[in-house]
């Protein structure tokens, strides 16, 4: 009776701690972690192997040669296109050895590009997911206080973009294109530390988690590229509705996203700091302007054709480009062929690497 009269009140305090830890909030939680920015990092790190991982299944499961072939197509569209721009330039006299390794550059870039692209693809797809499963069961939370608000799916989903943003940044280094992919690469750093204040500060997940409904829009920017690469024409049904799939995602999930974002500034900006306001405010302003210039090109390359419909530009190209041609139909056969023993060289080169 006396030893069942000592470890009662321990078994009450016990009861009572492990009660105030279930109801403790994950803010709560998280906020007395003296090792947070350890976490964070790990978590990154973490999600950033798994995305290396998704890699090399994806690479073992494609078929190479396919992939080479549309490869291949994908580079000698964009070799037709030079030969066409050229019929409009002066004469120059080309280094033939200079042109052919910069021709294997790019066409190893092309290989490296649609291979990054459906990595990218994948990460659009399962954030995408993810963010329709918070909104549908955890929009009561997450709404609740955008600017404080934290929960484990919330937080994750952030370590997890972050971590598919280290991978393509390594992926990108790793094949050595950081110069001719440095605007992507300050875009992934730039998110990549915002993220990771947000995370470690516990500040402004819920805000975080409304830019990344950028993601619903990324889906179909990169199915755009896909389905060009893998030879889709333009007038069909798919690559119509993506089309408009696309810009329809885009004025929503982009300039709408900025709109509540901004609007959030305005409500919540008395609640943080001078230094973060104005961090928050070049940082949306800035993405103002990038998505106002994408935004730009998607509308002449998609919405231009899609209103006006795809044969009456190319007829128009093909009228205005026709007396060229045939005034320089002898020297066009030339480079052809020329074209086409480069080309032949190119794909023996590249096996060989």
């Amino acid at each position: 009776m006396q030893l069942t009269s000592t470890l009662m009140p321990e078994l009450l305090a016990n009861m009572d701690m492990s009660n105030q830890t279930q109801n403790m909030s994950v803010y709560d939680y998280l906020s007395q972690l003296s090792y947070r920015n350890l976490i964070v990092i790990s978590l990154i790190l973490m999600f950033s192997i798994i995305f290396y991982l998704i890699f090399l299944i994806v690479d073992s499961l494609i078929d190479k040669q396919r992939h080479y072939n549309l490869s291949l197509k994908s580079f000698e569209r964009y070799e037709q296109a030079v030969l066409r721009r050229r019929q409009n330039e002066p004469s120059k006299i080309r280094d033939e050895n200079q042109e052919q390794e910069e021709r294997t550059r790019k066409l190893q870039y092309t290989i490296w590009t649609n291979r990054n692209l459906q990595v990218s693809f994948i990460h659009s797809c399962l954030c995408s997911l993810w963010l329709i499963y918070i909104l549908i069961f955890k929009h009561t939370e997450l709404f609740s206080d955008l600017l404080f608000s934290v929960s484990w799916d919330t937080y994750l989903l952030l370590a997890f973009s972050c971590g598919y943003f280290l991978y393509d940044f390594y992926d990108i280094c790793a094949n050595g294109y950081l110069k001719k992919e440095w605007v992507i690469c300050l875009h992934h750093w730039i998110v990549l530390l915002s993220f990771g204040y947000h995370m470690i500060n516990l500040i402004s997940i819920g805000y975080t988690i409304i830019a990344l409904l950028m993601e619903f829009n990324s889906v179909f920017l990169h199915a755009r590229k896909l389905l060009k690469f893998y030879g889709f024409k333009k007038n069909s049904l798919v690559v119509n509705l993506n089309c408009f799939m696309n810009i329809l995602s885009f004025m929503t999930c982009r300039f709408g996203v900025l709109g509540i974002i901004a609007y959030g500034v305005k409500i919540d900006g008395h609640r943080v700091t001078t230094q973060y306001l104005c961090m928050l405010i070049t940082f949306v302003g800035i993405m103002a302007i990038i998505n106002v210039i994408l935004f730009k090109r998607i509308a002449e390359k998609d919405l231009v054709p899609l209103c006006f419909g795809r044969r009456s530009k190319k007829s128009h190209q093909q009228e205005t480009n026709k007396f060229d041609i045939n005034e320089d139909e002898d020297v066009n056969n030339i480079e052809k062929l020329q074209h086409v023993n480069m080309s032949q060289n190119l794909v023996l080169l590249v096996q060989k690497n």
